[in-house]
């Protein structure tokens, strides 16, 4: 259950609805992991045209950092469907 917890936005910590029902924090922590990918996938399309006058190094810091948040985000939702897995849930990744 922290776990899970760990993956959210801190304000599920603070709801007990959530904390009682895990199957029903983990889709909406699988709903936020989403949403933070499809995020970063914009941010790393969109960084260069967006900001045209940041030095290119300074670009390509940016890129790396997205990259590597892309890549932690990856692994954790597919983590995330095991847990929906075993918790008798969906656990797919869309």
């Amino acid at each position: 259950m922290l776990w899970l917890l760990d993956q959210g936005p801190s304000v599920l910590r603070d709801e007990p609805a959530l904390r009682q029902n895990p199957i029903v924090l983990a889709r909406i922590v699988a709903h936020h992991l989403d949403a933070s990918l499809e995020g970063a996938r914009v941010a790393y399309s969109a960084l260069r045209r967006e900001l045209p006058d940041l030095a290119a190094a300074t670009i390509d810091m940016a890129l790396t950092a997205i990259q590597r948040e892309g890549a932690r985000l990856q692994a954790t939702r597919r983590e995330l469907a095991l847990v929906e897995e075993a918790l008798g849930g969906a656990g797919e990744i869309d």
